[in-house]
Formats: C-alpha cells, sequence, structure tokens
C-alpha cells in the first residue's frame, strides 16, 4: 500500500475538481496512480466539505424533533406526518413532509393507522352479517355470494344413491 503525502492529495482532488470535462480515470493516469484511490480521495474531501452542512442540518433536525415531541403528545399520540406539517404550518414553519417523516421515523414516533383494505373490512362483515344468520350460513351480503368462495376439493365429490 502506498502512502501519498497529504499536500499530493489535496492537489490530486483540486485538479479533478478544476476540470469539468475530465474523467477520474483520466486524471488518475495523468497523476499515474489508481482510479480508485483518486475517487476515494474525492469522497473523502467532499465529506469534510460539507461537514459544516451536516451539522446544521442536524440541529435543524434536532429542533424539528423538539417540536414534533411537543405536538404528538397534545394529539394523543395519534398524528402522523400530515397532521403534524398541518400543525407546524399553522405555527408558520414551512416543513417538507418527508423531512417530518424521516425525523419522526428517527425518534420513534408514528400515527394511528385505522384504514384496513376494503376487501378486509367486507370480510368481517359478511362474517359477522352470516354468524348472526345460522338459518342461512353461505349467504353473502345482499343476497349475493360469498366474497371468498370456499377452496376446491382435488377430486369432484360423487353422488351416491340412497340405500333402499
Amino acid at each position: 500500500m502506498k502512502n501519498y503525502p497529504p499536500q499530493f492529495k489535496a492537489d490530486a482532488v483540486a485538479r479533478y475538481q478544476s476540470r469539468p470535462g475530465a474523467t477520474i480515470r483520466q486524471v488518475a493516469a495523468h497523476l499515474g496512480i489508481n482510479p480508485e484511490t483518486l475517487r476515494n480521495w474525492v469522497r473523502i474531501y467532499y465529506w469534510r466539505r460539507t461537514a459544516a452542512d451536516r451539522a446544521a442540518r442536524q440541529a435543524t433536525d434536532a429542533r424539528l424533533a423538539t417540536r414534533i415531541r411537543a405536538v404528538h403528545p397534545e394529539s394523543g399520540g395519534t398524528y402522523g406526518v400530515p397532521r403534524n406539517i398541518a400543525e407546524l404550518h399553522d405555527d408558520g414553519e414551512r416543513v417538507n413532509h418527508k423531512r417530518i417523516a424521516r425525523v419522526m421515523r428517527s425518534i420513534g414516533l408514528a400515527g394511528v393507522r385505522l384504514r384496513r383494505h376494503l376487501l378486509h373490512a367486507l370480510h368481517e362483515f359478511e362474517q359477522f352479517y352470516n354468524g348472526h344468520r345460522p338459518h342461512r350460513p353461505h349467504q353473502g351480503i345482499a343476497n349475493a355470494g360469498p366474497l371468498h368462495p370456499s377452496p376446491r376439493r382435488s377430486a369432484p365429490r360423487t353422488h351416491r344413491p340412497a340405500s333402499t
């Protein structure tokens, strides 16, 4: 493994960034280094350069998390992302719904989900409806057939004549 001096790394990254049309492979070939080495240096320098932006975003997210933690219990823990957005907008804070969703996930909050799939709800209603009408156990809702027919048997039933 080669050890390059920090000044050489900084110059290589600066050379790559100063040539918008050049690829990493071309700049690496010009400098006589492996393209993956240069690519890693570019990533590391980008990470260092954007550290202040990430810190500012984390501080903003922490303030937003504090605000969401205050709003969420007021609703009895039922507010999800859409209602939290509305609450924050009412207070004059303009925040993207994706950011609120990400912050809520990170602090472990979620709204209450009451919606169920329509077929699941109809199936439950049909079971309730048929359960209270034992004289017609296979009749569906409003004189229609059952929502989900019973599974077919592998072999058809044969009719046996009544013994006399």
